[in-house]
């Protein structure tokens, strides 16, 4: 447990540097059109280099949690059915059910990440 609040910890501290990192840029004082071509850029760049971040990585957790997800379903249905061998063909059909309702997660996720990298629906509130 204290394994998995320290890895948790600190893959939030990462988001949060790089973050802060992207976002702490200084200001240019100086009026004038490239200059404001420039930071546009600047930061347009930087958005949608984190969206990509921010979504490969919770496709990333969302597999990781499918993985682990299956992998006990598994092992509990290979256990009970090593307990009571006459029931399989039922242990079977709630396992592969089961399986698939695990699976969609990461469907939703690589779906939301899709739409996040290509479509973008949230550009239009930061970049101008």
């Amino acid at each position: 447990m204290a394994r998995k609040l320290v890895l948790v910890s600190v893959v939030l501290l990462n988001f949060a540097v790089l973050f802060a990192a992207t976002a702490a840029k200084p200001e240019v004082k100086t009026e004038g059109a490239a200059v404001k071509n420039e930071q546009a850029a600047a930061h347009s760049v930087n958005y949608f280099a984190l969206t990509v971040v921010i979504a490969a990585g919770a496709l990333g957790i969302a597999a990781a949690g499918c993985g682990l997800g299956q992998g006990m379903a598994v092992s509990k249905a290979v256990e009970s059915i090593s307990r009571q061998p006459e029931a399989t063909g039922q242990i079977q059909t709630a396992l592969i059910i089961g399986l698939s309702f695990i699976e969609s997660l990461v469907i939703y996720v690589l779906l939301i990440a899709l739409i996040l990298l290509f479509v973008n629906p949230f550009m239009k509130f930061f970049i101008q």
